[in-house]
């Protein structure tokens, strides 16, 4: 397992929560087996966006209990200007979403670690 704390992205969240979905095993097997769940962190934006997901009072309860197993790193000022940046170069280029750089620009910060099934 790793001794590093390692960011889990909401795409990989999701597949370890939804056991429907086809990366379900390899999510499942990643978080609990290769990273184990005492390592595994997520940013405050991953949070919402999976909170977000809820369609009412019931999901959102299961979504809290679920995440409640993961410490959360919150973002501060440094992190928002480094996203901004990275978008600014890059989002035309590879085309990915505003929460994906600014987990980014906190993993450079933190010198940690992402997971992106």
């Amino acid at each position: 397992m790793a001794k590093e704390k390692i960011i889990c992205d909401t795409d990989v969240l999701i597949d370890y929560f939804d056991k429907n979905k086809n990366r379900n095993e390899s999510a499942t097997a990643a978080i609990e087996s290769v990273i184990g769940l005492d390592n595994v962190i997520i940013s405050s934006v991953t949070k919402m966006e999976l909170l977000c997901g809820a369609n009412n009072k019931i999901d959102l309860s299961i979504i809290n209990k679920k995440l409640k197993r993961f410490s959360i790193v919150l973002i501060n000022e440094r992190i928002n200007l480094t996203a901004i940046s990275l978008i600014q170069e890059f989002k035309l280029s590879h085309g990915l979403s505003n929460s994906r750089f600014t987990n980014c620009s906190h993993r450079n910060r933190n010198k940690t670690k992402a997971v992106y099934l």
